[in-house]
């Protein structure tokens, strides 16, 4: 899988250590290097302590989102043990990075079970992760919390000990899909794909097709979609292609790297056509690449880091000042609030960290978290269906210079 390193490093607080990836952007080692702990041999932690993973894609295709994930992660540990932590005992998050690599994401799922003495996992940013770890978690009998996966129809076969806190893309597409129809009048459609990432995949070519036709929009290409690959750079010939069809709009299933470039690439070629995509565009790296030509760009979220609430803009806040300004993505918002769920779900369980009592503890948290009627957190209200995925409140994001705001009608 081809590695790309997001920008969030350099944009982190100075003097602090740090590791350089293979283009040289940086990324804290209070992110990174704590990786190291899941991957060398150790012991158990501290008597007293409860042990919390956070595997994470701090490098490779998902940089970008990793490291604001991992920021609220330690901000949701410090905010927890400030508080008491968890009836006295301290809850510990340990970062490891999966590179945005499946068998990674399984490798540290059991070595977060087996040898860290962990209650939990919180991460897996990628659905190819979820889809091949959430089984090894269901076996060894581990709760695992996705804060980011979106692709739908796959948590039948990953319960009971997997979730995700988030919204799938079916969901999110619904109303991003009337917003897009509405504010540009659109009624036939192109569709691209890229056929490497399992979410963008499932994307492009059944969420997009099924949702638009049910909305009474023409695919222009349902037979031949525009395809590329995860790592592609040169979509000269895709877009070439594509300027050959009559649309008034494209729908891309992919990440924000190759999105960008591509949305680069239909300007470039003279197609002005207003472009709607999924979660996988939510990221920094995508308005720095695509600037200007992703302009108008529309996606569908579970967060708005605008909502006038108190508690959301003091997190706010407090994120941007660690972050030198940067805003916290919907990953980041569920990652804080998964642990402070799991905080109150482990003091009404009486849960205590001892490690003879780990297996009971592990099954009392995934009991909490199924039994959990509502949870009011900062990206509002969440609960889960049977299924263990997240229902939430959906928002209309559009790009518009260099920053997402929400879409109102």
């Amino acid at each position: 899988m081809n590695e790309r390193s997001g920008s969030v490093g350099a944009r982190l607080k100075e003097g602090e250590p740090i590791i350089r990836l293979r283009n040289g952007s940086l990324l804290r080692a209070m992110l990174v290097a704590l990786a190291a702990a899941a991957l060398a041999p150790s012991g158990a932690y501290a008597e007293n302590v409860i042990n919390i993973g956070v595997p994470l894609s701090m490098s490779g295709k998902g940089a970008d989102y990793g490291g604001l994930s991992a920021t609220a992660a330690k901000m949701a540990e410090e905010e927890i043990n400030k508080s008491g932590g968890v009836r006295g005992t301290k809850v510990k998050v340990v970062i490891a990075d999966t590179g945005g690599d499946n068998q990674q994401a399984v490798n540290l799922t059991r070595r977060f079970a087996s040898q860290e003495n962990a209650i939990a996992a919180v991460g897996y940013i990628f659905s190819g992760e979820v889809e091949q770890a959430f089984p090894v978690a269901n076996a060894l009998k581990f709760v695992v919390v996705s804060n980011s996966s979106s692709k739908p129809g796959i948590m039948e076969r990953l319960r009971p000990w997997g979730f995700r806190n988030t919204g799938t893309e079916e969901k999110l597409q619904e109303a991003t899909i009337a917003a897009w129809k509405q504010r540009y009048g659109i009624k036939r459609v192109a569709i691209v794909a890229d056929l490497r990432d399992a979410y963008a995949k499932d994307l492009g070519l059944k969420v997009f097709p099924t949702l638009l036709k049910s909305s009474n929009i023409e695919i222009v290409n349902a037979d031949s979609p525009i395809t590329y690959n995860l790592g592609d750079v040169d979509f000269t010939a895709q877009v070439t292609r594509l300027k050959s069809m009559s649309f008034d709009g494209v729908a891309i299933g992919g990440q924000y790297t190759e999105g960008a470039l591509f949305i680069k690439e239909m300007r470039r070629q003279g197609i002005k056509a207003p472009v709607i995509s999924g979660v996988g565009f939510l990221a920094r790296e995508f308005l720095e690449i695509g600037r200007g030509d992703v302009n108008g760009t529309m996606v569908g979220t579970t967060f708005w880091s605008e909502k006038p609430d108190p508690k959301l803009q003091a997190f706010v806040k407090e994120f941007g000042g660690r972050m030198k300004g940067d805003k916290p993505d919907y990953r980041a918002a569920a990652m804080y609030d998964t642990l402070f769920m799991m905080r109150d779900i482990m003091v009404k369980k009486g849960i205590t960290g001892d490690p003879s009592k780990l297996q009971a503890e592990r099954e009392a948290l995934r009991q909490g978290l199924d039994e959990m009627s509502s949870y009011q957190g900062i990206m509002g209200e969440t609960k889960f269906d049977k299924l263990g995925d997240g229902i939430k409140e959906v928002y209309t994001l559009e790009a518009r210079d260099g920053q997402f705001v929400r879409y109102t009608k």
